[in-house]
């Protein structure tokens, strides 16, 4: 997978809760969602406006950075 800013935020939340795999199982099943939809959300670099917020939380990563959207937003 390439260095997106979902895919650290990701990575980061798999070394603070010592998760060698199944980082993307953990925050779908934390989410209500299917793993394969957070796989999307790295491969595109955005997660979905009616999740951003809570995946941020999870993982520590700055909402703004991982939405597409959000991001022209404060791009300005």
């Amino acid at each position: 997978m390439r260095d997106t800013t979902v895919s650290i935020a990701l990575e980061r939340y798999a070394l603070r809760n010592g998760l060698k795999r199944g980082a993307q199982k953990d925050i779908a099943e934390r989410l209500g969602v299917t793993r394969q939809t957070v796989r999307n959300w790295c491969v595109s670099n955005s997660v979905s406006l009616d999740y951003v917020e809570e995946f941020a939380r999870i993982t520590g990563a700055k909402a703004s950075d991982l939405n597409k959207l959000t991001r022209r937003v404060c791009e300005g």
